[in-house]
């Protein structure tokens, strides 16, 4: 149970990136969530977290390329799109594949590109297929979906295999067939480039003609150095030209200071931010002028390259947009807006605050998550370098106290009453997030009390239907949910102000199952969960019910944070230059454009804060 849940986050999670869209085709089986909280069982889902879309097939049993395929720009797709469940060079061990339960097809070895036509492969790029945990490719273009399947068949023929069929094609074919595969002589029907044809044929087939023609005269010729023939004839009906992008340009912007009659500063460093593949490799700063503009000049415009820009203003980061390298396209305007500071906590409240259950054999395993916000127009700050901005609390009794994203003496410190967090909050709705959890002595009941020392908008317990129930607070039971095979009860309120207290009690002798035994063997499961949390609230929770459980008797290991905060950075770059691309194609409204490319660089930024 607990390996389909996790293939269903992280496919949803992947998907989400494919498509670029706001609505995804979830896989068989999963039940999409009203956003924040959990639908009772049996009652509509009115604002579905992940609703259904509505994928045409296409019908491609005539489909071929309208020009020469190329297997280099297919390398730059596969490379952006592919490697997660695919891998990096093809062999099915991608980073995904540990949470899908069967095995991905192995594109390195050639018997699989000798049993399949371009076109099936192109079919199945086109249309995807759900069940295999494959999505449909619809967001790339024609002629980009063609250039990925002439890429696939050079995972399997190294050049050295080419070269091998060039010299017997050449001493055996050629002469009939021309060194363009065109066809040499009148009698030769067949054009080896003709797109239309060649791409209905495998290499099987095309083995078993030649192998079958007697005027092909092939038996001095053994089989190896046939299906190197083989090989290179197919090789003709691409392009094989190198492209190698080496333009060079600039990124320029300009600093605005979102706080009504907010200076710009003089001489701010502006630091430009360089990722290849998606992956940090350069930082280059210069000065901003008086007027607080700034430019980079000479800058490659390398393919897969993208750029964040980022400067510090009163101890606190701001980054820009992300740019992302197009072609034809060497210049860049990226603005960085900064603030003033206030030690006015005032404009911060909590939007949405949701608890998490777990029960082992004398513990609750406890997980929070806070969704903060703040709503005016300057940044809060302590007044002073490391002291506390927000305070929590916590229940009396706690124990194993960890976080997502920092630790205690770090980032956060110990309060009478809770925690506190040193981090300051940019202005912005529902663009910070706090996740902890911690332990509770548990035997048959429990009094839960934790004061709230922020405005709460929304509070919600997610508890699992185990035998636990729960009473009082003014919390609404909504009913129970089966979630991938686990049964969850969740209570809702309309929230709390500062100074208020959450109690409420816990009665009933859990029933114990084998969920954190199988959650204890999962690799890396709270990277992997822990990026669940950009699906949406709904999942977060879920993602973080199985992140307590796995975690609740073990140490925080720092790397984990890091580690995700890199790997989710490098996906949202991606995530962003797809999306562009795909505006640019009009595969969508400037609308739906406009509001899934907000929500991405939100995101973005706020990694990107925390990075520096």
């Amino acid at each position: 149970m607990i390996k389909k849940l996790l293939l269903s986050l992280s496919f949803i999670f992947f998907l989400a990136a494919c498509s670029l869209a706001d609505d995804v085709t979830p896989p068989p089986g999963f039940k999409p969530q009203v956003q924040g909280t959990l639908a009772p069982s049996g009652q509509p889902t009115a604002a579905p977290l992940i609703p259904n879309i509505k994928v045409t097939p296409v019908d491609v049993s005539n489909a071929s390329p309208s020009s020469l395929p190329s297997p280099t720009l297919g390398a730059a797709i596969y490379a952006k799109n592919c490697t997660r469940c695919h891998g990096v060079n093809g062999a099915g061990d991608g980073q995904l594949v540990a949470q899908i339960p069967f095995p991905m097809p192995n594109f390195t070895k050639p018997d699989l590109a000798r049993t399949t036509t371009p076109q099936k492969w192109y079919a199945a790029i086109t249309n995807g297929n759900l069940d295999r945990i494959m999505p449909p490719w619809q967001t790339l273009s024609d002629s980009e979906r063609w250039n990925l399947v002439a890429y696939l068949y050079t995972l399997s023929t190294p050049p050295n295999q080419i070269e091998s069929g060039r010299k017997v094609y050449e001493s055996s074919c050629q002469s009939c067939h021309a060194a363009t595969g065109k066809g040499g002589i009148p009698e030769v029907k067949v054009d080896f480039t003709n797109q239309s044809t060649i791409v209905k044929k495998s290499n099987n087939d095309l083995f078993e003609s030649i192998s079958k023609v007697t005027a092909h005269k092939l038996e001095s010729i053994n089989e190896s150095d046939r299906r190197a023939a083989i090989d290179y004839v197919r090789s003709l009906s691409r392009d094989v030209t190198p492209v190698v992008q080496t333009d060079k340009g600039s990124v320029s912007g300009k600093i605005s200071n979102g706080t009504p009659n907010g200076k710009i500063p003089t001489d701010l460093p502006i630091v430009l931010n360089i990722f290849d593949n998606f992956q940090p490799t350069e930082s280059i700063t210069v000065t901003a002028k008086t007027d607080g503009s700034f430019i980079f000049n000479d800058i490659k415009m390398n393919d897969k390259r993208a750029f964040i820009l980022s400067t510090k203003y009163n101890g606190i980061t701001y980054v820009s947009d992300v740019g992302s390298v197009t072609s034809g396209t060497t210049t860049y305007d990226l603005p960085i807006q900064i603030f003033e500071v206030t030690n006015d906590s005032g404009a911060v409240q909590i939007e949405q605050m949701h608890i998490v259950f777990e029960f082992d054999s004398g513990n609750a395993s406890v997980g929070e998550l806070y969704v903060i916000s703040n709503l005016g127009d300057r940044a809060y700050a302590a007044a002073k370098p490391g002291d506390p901005t927000l305070n929590f609390g916590l229940p009396g009794g706690y124990k194993n106290l960890q976080f997502e994203d920092g630790d205690i003496g770090d980032r956060y410190k110990l309060t009478a009453d809770g925690f506190a967090d040193t981090q300051a909050v940019r202005p912005g709705a529902s663009n910070y997030q706090i996740v902890t959890q911690y332990l509770l002595p548990y035997s048959e009941s429990l009094t839960f009390t934790q004061k709230i020392f922020n405005t709460t908008n929304s509070l919600s317990i997610l508890l699992p239907d185990v035998g636990v129930t729960l009473s009082g607070g003014g919390f609404t039971d909504m009913g129970v949910r089966d979630i991938q095979g686990t049964k969850f009860r969740t209570y809702t309120s309309n929230g709390a102000k500062a100074g208020d207290v959450i109690k409420f009690d816990l009665k009933g002798k859990p029933t114990l199952n084998a969920n954190a035994a199988t959650l204890s063997s999962t690799p890396d499961t709270t990277t992997a969960l822990i990026g669940g949390l950009a699906l949406g609230l709904a999942l977060s929770i879920v993602a973080l019910y199985y992140w307590n459980t796995k975690n609740a008797n073990t140490p925080r290991v720092a790397t984990v944070s890091a580690k995700h905060i890199s790997k989710r950075r490098e996906e949202l770059i991606s995530e962003i230059a797809d999306l562009d691309e795909g505006f640019e194609n009009a595969e969508f409204s400037e609308a739906e454009y406009k509001k899934e490319r907000e929500k991405l660089k939100a995101e973005l930024k706020a990694i990107q804060e925390k990075s520096n």
